[in-house]
């Protein structure tokens, strides 16, 4: 969530990688970090949510105390300068920009010469101050480290996640055949073609087959009074010429 903070509007001056990489070395992304400087021993355990932190840090100020606050670890006597107060400089959005403005500040400060690089003398001055101090605490080499291994993450080409292949399968149906038993066993797959199969000119096609009437009808049993006895051939003599006997 708080990476998605820093990469937004909050601080839009500077560059994304330099805000983080002040981050991670300032606070480790702890929104609720409070670091004392001096005035009063160093905290046992870190504030774990706002109200906490608000709470610790008006107690710490009161007794004199010269802390550092939230996100960017903005310093209590920079407040007026900022215009804020302790409850808005724990707002992250807010931390962020009075971080803007200082590392800013520290930029135009830094000049075109001098000890290592414009933004590595912006890195002191936010740090100590000055241009140089930072160089000696260590604390210009850990913002740099923080600096290059953040640049080297955004620069990586993030692998697009391979999209599996489907197969087709086409679907297959099985005859079944009626054995001697009265039962049915699946024999060879045969696939059988759909309606899908058919060419659309066929398939919805009307099949104009006159019929008759009478081919509906069941046919009719015949009575049994117009079934004859068959009689028997008549023999006849061969002197009856006329065959009248």
């Amino acid at each position: 969530m708080l990476e998605a903070i820093i990469t937004s509007s909050c601080s839009p001056n500077v560059h994304p990688v330099i805000v983080n990489a002040i981050v991670k070395t300032e606070s480790n992304y702890n929104p609720f970090a409070i670091g004392v400087n001096r005035g009063a021993g160093r905290l046992a355990k870190q504030p774990t949510n706002y109200a906490e932190a608000v709470h610790i840090a008006k107690q710490l100020l009161a007794g004199g105390a010269n802390i550092d606050l939230g996100l960017g670890q903005i310093n209590s006597a920079n407040l007026k300068w900022l215009g804020l107060t302790v409850e808005q400089v724990l707002q992250p959005c807010a931390n962020l920009k009075a971080l803007q403005t200082v590392y800013l500040h520290c930029y135009d400060r830094a000049g075109n010469t001098g000890k290592g690089t414009r933004m590595q003398r912006a890195f002191s001055c936010y740090n100590t101050g000055n241009m140089t101090g930072g160089f000696s605490n260590g604390y210009v080499a850990k913002t740099t480290k923080n600096y290059n291994e953040l640049t080297a993450r955004v620069a990586q080409p993030v692998a697009p996640t391979p999209i599996p292949q489907i197969q087709f399968q086409p679907k297959i149906q099985y005859q079944t055949y009626d054995t001697v038993n009265g039962s049915k066993t699946a024999i060879d797959a045969v696939q059988i073609n759909s309606a899908s199969q058919v060419p659309n000119g066929v398939q919805n096609a009307t099949m104009n087959v006159p019929m008759r009437s009478s081919d509906t009808s069941q046919p009719s049993p015949t009575p049994e009074s117009d079934l004859t006895a068959e009689k028997p051939a008549k023999v006849y003599n061969s002197w009856d010429v006329f065959r009248d006997f």
